[in-house]
């Protein structure tokens, strides 16, 4: 989950693609590609240092500190993991990190060394009731989760979970925001299903037009419960692609590119690893070659605006929703959103005139 702050160059690095699960809706194709060494991983590092200083720039800023979310795969199954994220800590003037992980690892005395390394957040995945989510990311699991978010809160470092949408959880967000107050959880946010690498076999899952809306509309009731009810200090985030039709809020446009790019554990750069578009390897070219002069980073910070949008009153700020689901869907980002309710819905009355 990227950073609040709106001109933060976020950067998501999956250091492994090695897992000790097997999710059934994993964006992974593979689990045993080449790594970068540790020589590697501080070569980044600098690289993404220097980014930072070219981003200020761009920005007419004298400096934007960055954010990094590392993951993998899951990123403890690195040895070298802790050595990382000290490495991260000598270079924090520079950026602010978070891990994504499945929370499998967590133990007391890591989540001590987490504080100590200042670990801005950690963020595991909850994906519907415990029957659901075990179903989709193996048998007790749940209960390890919320274990290992217990640990990290007794060590006050703040948790965040995140829930991926389908056909059949999307309505159980109740009940996973429920769960996430009563185990102090700082933050809840959710996106919708991407059928990409293993989750291509769950594509007839992905939320059509009118379930989305319905969806939307589950995040709106949670959120506003989350508001009344301040004491939990739970934050239901709803400020991602196309929530915006119910939440009320600013349509939220695809980052991808832009203020987000992402690094896989060989060195490959892809705007977001939910946009699985290979723009080069920051072991080849520099890092701030890649995000200036590739021609994928170029078009998608133009934020053009779908053809199919154009009639859209919303098509401006919203820019045409979730570019990677229309990319998983058409092989194009520059599609709007499958799942639009306000496109289906113009659809609908077209084809009602067309008719008639």
């Amino acid at each position: 989950m990227e950073c609040k702050e709106f001109n933060r160059l976020i950067l998501q690095w999956h250091i492994t693609n090695r897992c000790n699960q097997r999710c059934k809706h994993c964006y992974q194709e593979s689990y045993s590609n080449k790594e970068l060494d540790f020589e590697e991983i501080l070569y980044i590092i600098e690289e993404y240092k220097k980014l930072l200083i070219e981003y200020s720039n761009l920005k007419g800023s004298s400096f934007i500190r960055g954010h990094i979310n590392i993951t993998g795969g899951e990123p403890f199954v690195r040895t070298d993991f802790i050595s990382i994220l000290e490495e991260f800590y000598k270079n924090r003037e520079y950026f602010s990190y978070g891990i994504l992980t499945n929370g499998s690892f967590i133990t007391p005395d890591i989540a001590k060394k987490l504080r100590k390394l200042s670990v801005s957040h950690v963020q595991v995945s909850i994906d519907g009731n415990q029957k659901e989510h075990d179903y989709l990311r193996g048998s007790g699991n749940f209960n390890q989760t919320f274990k290992a978010i217990r640990m990290l809160n007794k060590e006050n470092i703040r948790t965040m979970v995140s829930f991926t949408a389908h056909k059949n959880n999307y309505r159980q967000f109740k009940s996973v925001a429920k769960v996430s107050r009563k185990n102090k959880v700082s933050k809840l946010w959710t996106d919708r299903l991407i059928p990409i690498g293993n989750g291509m076999s769950m594509v007839e899952d992905v939320l059509n037009p009118i379930e989305a809306l319905e969806y939307f509309g589950v995040l709106k009731s949670e959120e506003d419960k989350s508001f009344l009810n301040k004491i939990s200090g739970l934050e239901v985030y709803t400020e991602r692609g196309l929530q915006f039709l119910k939440s009320g809020k600013n349509p939220y446009a695809c980052s991808a590119g832009d203020s987000l790019i992402t690094i896989l554990e060989n060195g490959d750069v892809m705007p977001c690893r939910r946009l699985p578009i290979i723009c080069g390897n920051v072991l080849k070219e520099s890092l701030k070659s890649i995000y200036i002069n590739n021609n994928i980073f170029k078009e998608l910070k133009t934020k053009a605006i779908p053809k199919e949008c154009a009639e859209c009153v919303y098509a401006k700020r919203c820019k045409g929703g979730l570019k990677c689901l229309a990319y998983s869907i058409y092989k194009d980002y520059n599609r709007a959103d499958p799942a639009c309710p306000i496109l289906y819905k113009l659809n609908s009355l077209k084809n009602k005139n067309s008719v008639i």
